[in-house]
Parts: structure tokens; C-alpha cells; sequence
């Protein structure tokens, strides 16, 4: 079992997000978190550590500006996460857990127009393998995208979906996900 959390913190900077990210990392076993609209332009092992702790690796999509930028992060001890694409828009990768179950998860804080929307799901599109479930968080969606190729009638995996809930922090949408 494993659990996922899309964060957007708006604003890693502040010691507040560091503060309540590792309050959740323990009380809800958090292993892998997307967290968005970082407001940073470049993130290095010191920033990560004072945010989640030692034990998390990362890869990041800086900030424009004061806007966007997306961090994700994974708990080295339990998973692998490996990019497989990275836009403005998303960061997209194969999430691997100890015992050889794939997924792929992309995190996203899309545009607000049609045009940019578009161009956000078909970079995904381009990097998502048919035979591995998607699981897509950020900018108040998580989707998990169950898409199975069918040999004669035979799914080449199945998972179970224990728990999908809301959490409020500071009155902002988040998502936290439980898997098995």
C-alpha cells in the first residue's frame, strides 16, 4: 500500500509549507507528493531536506516568475520514480514500488485556456504506455486512469482503489490517495 499527495502549497518557501508537508508525511505515511505552485525557480538538496526530510529524492519544473513551477517528490526507501517527460505544465514519470508494480503519474497545474489544455494531454499522451495504469494529480483534479490492455480477456493488472479523500489545508483542494 502506498500513499500519494497533490499539494498545491502556493509557496514552498514559506516555513509553514515545510512545517505542515511533514506533519502529513507522518501521519498519513506519504511516499510519493506532487506539490504545485512552488514559486521557485530552482530547488537543490537543501531545500528538499528542510521541506520533507532526508530520505525524498526530487525532480522540479521551475517557476515562471512568481507562477507555476511543480515539485515532485519520492520517498527513495519504498520507490523509484523515473521522468518521462517534463513540460511547463507537467511532470510526467514511471512510479516503480518495491515489489515491481508500475504506474505512471503525471502532475499538472494546467493553463486555464482550451489551447494550453490540449497541448497538456497530448505531451501525456505521447509519454503514457498503453500497458501501465495513469494516475494524473494537480490544479484540483486526480484521475486515475485504469487503462488496460486486454488479451484475450485477460487484464495484464488490476489494482484495488481503497480510499480517495478531500483534505483542506488552509482552505485550498488537495488530494490524498491510498492505493494497495
Amino acid at each position: 500500500m502506498f500513499n500519494i499527495l497533490c499539494w498545491n502549497c502556493r509557496g514552498a518557501r514559506k516555513k509553514e509549507t515545510g512545517n505542515y508537508l511533514r506533519h502529513l508525511i507522518g501521519q498519513h505515511k506519504v511516499c510519493f507528493i506532487g506539490l504545485l505552485e512552488t514559486k521557485m525557480e530552482f530547488f537543490c538538496r537543501r531545500d528538499i531536506d528542510r521541506l520533507a526530510g532526508r530520505d525524498w529524492d526530487f525532480a522540479f519544473q521551475p517557476a515562471v516568475g512568481s507562477a507555476c513551477g511543480i515539485l515532485v517528490l519520492w520517498r527513495t526507501s519504498v520507490v523509484s520514480f523515473h521522468v518521462l517527460a517534463q513540460t511547463n505544465q507537467c511532470v510526467m514519470g514511471k512510479f516503480i514500488m518495491a515489489n515491481n508494480i508500475d504506474w505512471e503519474v503525471a502532475v499538472v497545474y494546467g493553463g486555464k485556456d482550451r489551447y494550453s489544455r490540449r497541448l497538456l494531454w497530448n505531451d501525456i499522451s505521447r509519454s503514457h504506455s498503453v500497458d501501465c495504469p495513469l494516475l494524473v494529480g494537480g490544479g484540483g483534479i486526480l484521475t486515475v486512469f485504469c487503462l488496460r490492455r486486454i488479451r484475450r480477456g485477460v487484464s495484464h493488472f488490476s489494482f484495488h482503489l481503497l480510499l480517495v479523500k478531500w483534505m483542506i489545508f488552509w482552505q485550498k483542494m488537495s488530494w490524498l490517495i491510498q492505493v494497495l
